[in-house]
């Protein structure tokens, strides 16, 4: 028989071959790995961005729907202060009207809780 000098390295170069195999698998699974983490950071980043950015749009509108509260109540503390200043001026115009006026008040009210 024939002596195959390639037969008897053959078992040295599998085991380079795995050994080498098993360094690119490593090297593979380093960058995957690199990979994963830079892209996990990206969008932990884009997401703190966008959370920010709502929380400035909500903010805004916290305080646009505040000034427009602030504005009814102020229009609406107006509004009394003239009903108020023209119920005067016109109990001061008229005073015995108001008070016939009083009056009648006063006897419904007391019409309505004595049956009551």
């Amino acid at each position: 028989m024939k002596d195959f000098p390639a037969a008897a390295s053959a078992p040295s170069d599998i085991a380079a071959d795995l050994t080498q195999l098993r360094a690119d698998f490593s090297s593979l699974s380093e960058s995957v790995a690199n990979l994963v983490k830079t892209q996990a950071q990206s969008a932990a980043g884009s997401l703190r961005d966008t959370v920010s950015a709502a929380g400035e749009k909500i903010a805004g509108k916290a305080a646009d729907w505040s000034s427009s509260a602030a504005e009814m109540t102020s229009g609406a503390q107006d509004t009394a202060r003239s009903a108020s200043h023209d119920i005067e001026a016109s109990i001061e115009r008229n005073p015995i009207t108001a008070v016939i006026i009083a009056a009648g008040i006063g006897m419904l009210i007391g019409l309505v809780t004595s049956r009551g």
